[in-house]
């Protein structure tokens, strides 16, 4: 749904690398399951298993929606196939993260956060409202079904959150253009100079820094040894944000003398020419 009014800036943050994060493995798997699963319900099994190999064809994992409509033929049927997905998924296998709603809070009081996923946005939507408001699965579904867990009424610190799934991006990934950024910056009204990117994916970084954007980096191995059993890492998922943003304040030569609070951080980083801050980064 386009907004509104008019925005210069945004936060676009990575539902499924970075708030869903890889520490939620055992959601992941789940996933795969029954992503497949529910596609053999659509056909056949026989005939899924002969299809497959497009799957790879068209990218892998993050284009898993590209190749359920292919295999669904008809918008119909995919939307179907969405929403069933959708109620299948056990969402109480993705972790709660206490920290990061306060966290979050911080980031928009600077800026709107809009939320891009290379997946479903009905998932995107429950990943947030399980990692950052702990709603338990069966009271995500049954928002689901009342068709009311949008980005209309998902409010954070009061302000609404914005969703953008694959299918709102008309099934074109992060990493797969550049036109699909410019399209996303165009509905959404943003100056892509003025925004900031964050993400775990290293590809989609350095798209998003060719196109002028500022990009937090967001480890993989950080949000993975988060949910390991031994006493090596105890970090939350907010905790691993800050770092990063930390390490990007240094990384850009900012300094007060002082800790700077992320407000200050987003509102300086963001008033630097896009040549100056990869000037610096080079540097260091």
């Amino acid at each position: 749904m386009e907004r509104q009014k008019p925005l210069d800036k945004a936060i676009i943050l990575d539902i499924d690398g970075v708030v869903n994060s890889f520490s939620n493995r055992k959601f992941y798997v789940s996933f795969a399951y029954h992503a497949l699963h529910e596609l053999a319900k659509m056909k056949s099994r026989r005939q899924l298993l002969a299809d497959l190999p497009k799957l790879k064809k068209m990218g892998g994992a993050n284009a898993l929606f590209k190749f359920a409509r292919y295999f669904c033929k008809d918008t119909e049927t995919f939307n179907t196939y969405c929403h069933n997905l959708s109620l299948k998924l056990n969402y109480n296998l993705i972790r709660y993260d206490p920290s990061m709603k306060a966290f979050m809070k911080r980031l928009s009081s600077f800026s709107d956060i809009i939320i891009r996923s290379d997946g479903l946005r009905e998932i995107a939507c429950a990943a947030w409202l399980r990692v950052v408001e702990n709603w338990p699965s069966a009271q995500i579904k049954a928002t689901m079904i009342k068709n009311r867990t949008s980005s209309e009424n998902i409010l954070l610190a009061g302000k609404p959150l914005h969703f953008s799934g694959l299918v709102e991006n008309k099934f074109k990934i992060k990493a797969e253009s550049p036109d699909s950024w410019k399209d996303f910056a165009d509905k959404y009204r943003i100056e892509l100079t003025k925004s900031i990117l964050i993400d775990d994916s290293r590809n989609n970084c350095k798209i998003a820094e060719k196109l002028g954007m500022t990009t937090v980096h967001i480890s993989k191995l950080d949000s993975f040894l988060q949910n390991l059993p031994i006493n090596v890492y105890h970090q939350s998922l907010s905790d691993v944000l800050g770092v990063r943003l930390s390490h990007t304040l240094r990384k850009m030569n900012i300094s007060y003398g002082q800790k700077i609070d992320i407000k200050s951080f987003f509102s300086n980083l963001l008033k630097m020419p896009v040549k100056s801050f990869q000037a610096r980064s080079r540097e260091s």
